[in-house]
């Protein structure tokens, strides 16, 4: 629920003469902008790199503007889930949604590896697999800014099936895919690096 929701009631009545044991769960989905990251029992992070490698945002470090891409580049999302429940989980879930102005790319088998199931549609990536107390597994996913405009990188969610408790979740991220991108900065000349002439 967010702030502008009324408050509601919720009644529940035993006719019988067993006793009975209710539980309220509310799930949806947060207004763009506004999810909050949550970690219980599993951590995640998400890396955005380019062709090179470079990594562009980070889930860990989040970004105060839009992430600008160049219009027909490939990119590289790395989605890291960590188990920190001490114990090993069965199937987890991972969901990756892309923003609408990106194409998801062929997936390598290579990548698939240690994957129970992968399901690649034209929005999103579905993975499920088991991870070991304080295992990590990172799921790679390859994409292309297709399509100019401003687009929303929705949060990335991860939830152990049957255990709803034990769930993770970032942000999410503005986007801009752009003709060109701006130069980038380059960094400053250091003592150990000297200047070139």
């Amino acid at each position: 629920l967010i702030s502008g929701d009324a408050p509601f009631k919720v009644e529940l009545r035993n006719d019988s003469e067993h006793k009975i044991y209710a539980n309220v769960h509310s799930k949806g989905i947060a207004p763009a902008g506004n999810e909050a990251p949550e970690s219980n029992g599993l951590a995640l992070q998400v890396d955005i790199q380019d062709n090179t490698k470079q990594v562009l945002w980070s889930s860990q470090a989040g970004l105060p503007q839009p992430l600008q891409l160049a219009q027909g580049q490939d990119y590289t999302v790395l989605v890291t889930v960590t188990n920190n429940t001490g114990r090993e989980v069965k199937r987890v879930a991972l969901t990756t949604l892309l923003p609408s102005g990106m194409e998801i790319g062929a997936t390598d088998d290579a990548e698939k590896v240690g994957l129970s199931y992968q399901d690649v549609r034209d929005d999103r990536v579905l993975s499920y697999f088991d991870l070991k107390a304080q295992e990590r597994k990172t799921v790679k996913i390859s994409a292309n800014a297709a399509f100019l405009g401003q687009f929303y990188f929705p949060a990335v969610s991860s939830e152990v099936m049957y255990e709803p408790s034990k769930r993770a979740r970032t942000v999410g991220l503005p986007i801009e895919i752009v003709k060109t991108l701006p130069p980038r900065a380059t960094p400053a000349p250091t003592a150990t690096t000297p200047a070139t002439p």
